[in-house]
């Protein structure tokens, strides 16, 4: 079965971040490369942040069937990280992820009309970003840390 370079990177995308097909051909389309590096120090910072604060909260391990850390999948970009956790373990993830940059940097939720993304800013920078379903568990989460 013969199959094209972008075809190539897109299954290696899904393979490697879990995200759906459409937004992995997207991002392959759009960086020429199957995961683009951080562009940034800060964006390195925030996701170095994020990370951590994942491990802390959930440990090296699945919960349930519901991926590392509890996350769907996450998509990787030059300028942003998507993060798009499970349901059942969404308002654990969003304070996870509230810690690591301070209740105080959600911008846009719950996002506007023709908003695709929640967005949260890390404290030295950087650019996190959240489906829009997940408004509810993030609003709840940052009123618990308020």
């Amino acid at each position: 079965m013969a199959s094209t370079i972008t075809q190539r990177r897109t299954r290696a995308r899904r393979l490697y971040t879990g995200e759906p097909h459409a937004t992995a051909l997207n991002e392959v389309r759009r960086h020429a490369d199957v995961l683009p590096a951080a562009s940034t120090r800060a964006q390195q910072d925030l996701e170095m942040r994020v990370l951590a604060a994942l491990v802390s909260d959930f440990g090296v391990h699945c919960p349930g069937d519901d991926g590392p850390f509890a996350l769907r999948w996450v998509g990787p970009r030059e300028d942003s990280l998507v993060l798009a956790a499970a349901e059942a373990h969404r308002e654990r993830v969003m304070r996870s992820l509230l810690a690591a940059g301070g209740a105080d940097a959600v911008q846009g939720a719950p996002p506007g009309p023709g908003q695709k993304w929640i967005t949260l800013a890390g404290p030295s920078g950087g650019t996190l970003l959240l489906p829009r379903d997940h408004g509810p568990a993030l609003r709840r989460a940052v009123e618990e840390l308020a």
